[in-house]
C-alpha cells in the first residue's frame, strides 16, 4: 500500500500518518483484534523505529503479536514475522538476551512451518548471528551467518 511505498522513500511522518489512518479504518471496519489490523500496526512500529519513538513501536509490536497468537496462533508464520520485528526493536536497545529469545522463537516457528531452507528462515538465522555477534558468540554467529548464506544462494541465487 501506500503506506509501504512512503516507508521505503524515508518519508516516515507521511508513512506514519497513511498507517494511522489505516489503523483507524481497520479497527472500524475489521475490529481491533483482527489479523490485518495486527499486519498494520506491525507496519506502523517499523515506521515509529524508523523515527526513534521506540517505546510507542514497542507497544504496537507487542499489541500485535498478542493478537496474532490469538487469532492466527503462536506457531503462525506472521507471528513469527512479528517476533523478528519486535527482536530487532529490542536489539536496537540493548537488550540482546530479549532480542535473542524472540529470535530463537521466530526461527523455530519458521524451520517448522516453512521449512528449514525458506529465504524467510534464513532471515531469522542472520538476525539471530548479528545478536551472537554482538554478544561476543562468534562461533556460533558464524556459523548461522553460513547456514542462512547457503540458503539464500540455493534459493534465491
Amino acid at each position: 500500500g501506500v503506506g509501504y511505498v512512503l516507508y521505503h522513500q524515508a518519508q516516515y511522518d507521511a508513512a506514519l500518518k497513511t498507517y494511522q489512518e489505516a489503523l483507524e479504518i481497520k479497527k472500524e471496519k475489521l475490529g481491533s483484534k483482527h489479523p490485518q489490523t495486527a499486519t498494520t500496526m506491525n507496519n506502523m512500529a517499523l515506521v515509529l523505529k524508523s523515527l526513534g519513538q521506540d517505546n510507542e513501536a514497542l507497544e504496537l509490536y507487542q499489541e500485535a503479536l498478542e493478537i496474532e497468537k490469538e487469532k492466527l496462533g503462536p506457531q503462525h508464520p506472521l507471528t513469527a514475522i512479528t517476533m523478528d520485528n519486535m527482536a530487532s526493536l529490542l536489539e536496537s536497545q540493548g537488550d540482546c538476551d530479549a532480542a535473542l529469545e524472540l529470535y530463537q522463537e521466530a526461527l523455530e516457528i519458521k524451520k517448522e512451518k516453512l521449512g528449514p531452507r525458506h529465504p524467510s528462515t534464513a532471515t531469522s538465522m542472520n538476525n539471530m548471528a548479528l545478536v551472537l555477534k554482538l554478544q561476543g558468540e562468534y562461533d556460533a554467529a558464524l556459523e548461522l551467518y553460513q547456514q542462512a548464506l547457503d540458503i539464500y544462494k540455493e534459493k534465491l541465487g
